[in-house]
């Protein structure tokens, strides 16, 4: 600090004095602040108050609209990078194409953004019309050409699309939320092991582990009528970060996999939360073979979905003693297992602090010995 007859110190109570003698003045009767509008703000703020107001409750963006109030406000919306970081669209592909415009304005908002992480959620409905898919694949182009700075993508488009998203060019990848769902069939993967998420879904699209970077994801969710179990043992050894997985359904079909690399048994050192769908048509000892060759010491939740299918108590019994985990959640749902089964699974885990039980099934009583033998245990 200053000594107080130095001369910023006799600025500082200069100014000060001014400022006093103005806020006086503006007390005095009759007086009133000078008027000011929005225009005698400076860019840097309005371009602030321009992001608070670019999505509406709806969540409709209104960047166009603020664009066409003034050539001013024009030129703060089109100059600030950040306003056009998030890019929602939907079509319905099997009655209407992306029009010229349309694809322009989808270029323009993207190249707006910079070099920003991108925010982008497409739905397309449909899309098998003469003539619509070509524009429709030249709108993943679009997108395509700026997935340096994916940073969450979310599509759920048409099997036939799906394979041209992403590219062999995209090197320097922000990619964080990876989602993709596929409408009138299956669709298939495309190569991404350039990219490596920390959350991915992925819904009715066949893939393989070498398609994706699995390092960094850390929460994951797979639906599809029929995932191998190769492929789930796969995905639990390449995916070293994983905290938190859903796999539906898994079955036992494995054409040309052998037996010793199909099964190795995997632990995985940081799962806490596993839910799985064992059903379906290829569900037949897909229990024994996926829950003895995993063991996850760190897992806090555990789900089974059965379908109506009988669980084996006995393989999920290994499982837990192997995996030596405190188990606080367990959720049978319509798995049937008998109530001995089940006797014998509850005493596997007495960390135990909430069990959920379905059954499908609920007239043939198979739970009455459990419930017996739970009674007693309260007595």
């Amino acid at each position: 600090m200053s000594p107080p007859d130095s001369p910023s110190a006799q600025q500082e109570v200069d100014r000060l004095a001014l400022s006093l003698e103005a806020t006086s003045l503006l007390k005095q009767p009759g007086s009133s602040p000078p008027e000011q509008t929005f225009d005698d703000l400076p860019d840097d703020v309005a371009s602030i108050i321009f992001q608070f107001h670019s999505i509406d409750l709806a969540g409709k963006p209104r960047l166009l609209n603020l664009g066409a109030v003034c050539r001013r406000w024009r030129d703060i919306t089109w100059a600030t990078p950040s306003l056009w970081t998030s890019l929602n669209a939907s079509f319905w592909g099997y009655k209407e194409q992306p029009s010229d415009i349309q694809l322009e304005l989808i270029r323009a908002w993207l190249n707006r953004s910079g070099n920003l992480p991108l925010s982008i959620s497409l739905t397309v409905y449909g899309g098998n019309k003469e003539g619509v898919f070509g524009r429709l694949r030249e709108m993943v182009e679009i997108l395509n050409y700026h997935c340096d700075h994916w940073y969450s993508l979310d599509l759920d488009v048409p099997s036939d699309l799906i394979t041209y998203v992403g590219t062999s060019k995209c090197t320097l990848s922000k990619l964080n939320e990876l989602s993709l769902k596929s409408e009138g069939g299956v669709g298939r993967l495309p190569i991404m092991s350039q990219f490596s998420p920390c959350v991915v879904k992925i819904e009715s699209v066949q893939w393989r582990v070498q398609d994706l970077d699995w390092t960094r994801v850390t929460n994951l969710v797979i639906k599809l009528g029929f995932i191998a179990v190769h492929q789930a043992l796969g995905i639990l050894r390449a995916a070293p970060s994983l905290l938190n997985c859903s796999l539906a359904s898994i079955g036992h079909h494995e054409d040309g996999v052998s037996s010793a690399e199909a099964y190795r048994h995997v632990t995985h050192p940081t799962l806490r939360a596993l839910a799985v769908n064992i059903s379906g048509r290829y569900s037949y000892q897909a229990d024994q073979l996926f829950f003895t060759n995993i063991s996850l010491p760190a897992l806090e939740k555990f789900s089974v979905f059965g379908s109506g299918d009988k669980i084996d108590a006995g393989s999920l019994v290994i499982f837990l003693r192997q995996s030596a985990c405190q188990l606080k959640s367990l959720s049978l749902d319509g798995s049937d297992i008998p109530g001995t089964g089940l006797i014998q699974l509850v005493r596997t885990v007495p960390s135990l602090e909430a069990l959920y039980i379905t059954s499908h099934y609920p007239e043939y009583g198979n739970l009455d010995h459990f419930y017996y033998a739970f009674s007693q245990h309260l007595l």
